[in-house]
């Protein structure tokens, strides 16, 4: 997924709630994704990635 196609959503904790007034969005500058990731891996091995921000973000009750 191209990096302009992405916002992160800092604060969301329940993703079905409609309550958006704690969070804050940024868009992201870049993902670096673990090079050992495998989609078709079912045991999920290696399924992590660094997401570096735009912006910097101030940290509150909600991001910690």
């Amino acid at each position: 997924i191209p990096v302009e196609r992405v916002t992160a959503y800092l604060g969301k904790f329940n993703l079905s709630s409609p309550d958006d007034s704690k969070i804050t969005t940024s868009s992201v500058f870049n993902v670096f994704i673990h090079p050992d990731w495998d989609t078709q891996n079912e045991s999920f091995d290696a399924d992590i990635a660094v997401v570096v921000l735009d912006e910097i973000i101030e940290f509150n009750d909600f991001i910690q």
